[in-house]
């Protein structure tokens, strides 16, 4: 069994390392993976609970509040991004891309985006962005909606599964 499970984790990893899907996928992130004692690797922790409702099973899901996605969050990989979440529901996302990336968009795309959070999905629209042309090819490759289920939520991080794709893992930091 943990032969199996070990399988099915580097499986799981060459997935998630090898895709790009999304508009933020591009920059090219790999899902945080957790090493535990028994050598299993767990690509995150659990974010629903199931409990009993007399017959039947319903998932509990974690309660999230848009005050904890308020404020400015940085993900520093080889494309550096730095989205600036408002109360109004805006958001700022500044992105510096990498020396290959950036022949296809730029060098910087300035973006911004309306996003809600739903439960524990979090999701953002891109409502404008400088320059024009590296964002009409953005939008043009990946599309205007990215939505995330939020995997882990603390003070200083924020960790996000993108729903469409395969999988894509996003740790953010908490610049404030």
């Amino acid at each position: 069994m943990p032969d199996q499970l070990h399988h099915q984790s580097k499986r799981n990893q060459r997935r998630i390392t090898s895709s790009y899907h999304g508009w933020l996928a591009p920059f090219a992130a790999a899902c945080v993976m957790f090493v535990m004692a028994s050598g299993v690797i767990a690509l995150h922790p659990a974010t629903t609970h199931v409990k009993p409702e007399g017959d039947k099973v319903s998932q509990v899901l974690p309660q999230y509040t848009k005050d904890q996605i308020i404020g400015i969050w940085t993900l520093n990989q080889s494309i550096k991004r730095r989205s600036h979440n408002r109360p109004d529901g805006t958001a700022s996302l500044n992105v510096t891309f990498d020396f290959f990336t950036s022949f296809i968009y730029g060098a910087k795309l300035n973006m911004e985006t309306d996003w809600t959070l739903e439960g524990d999905v979090l999701t953002y629209t891109i409502t404008s962005g400088e320059p024009a042309s590296s964002l009409n090819r953005l939008t043009s490759d990946f599309g205007k909606v990215a939505s995330y289920r939020i995997l882990k939520l603390t003070d200083t991080e924020l960790l996000l599964q993108e729903l469409h794709g395969e999988d894509e893992c996003y740790l953010w930091k908490r610049e404030s």
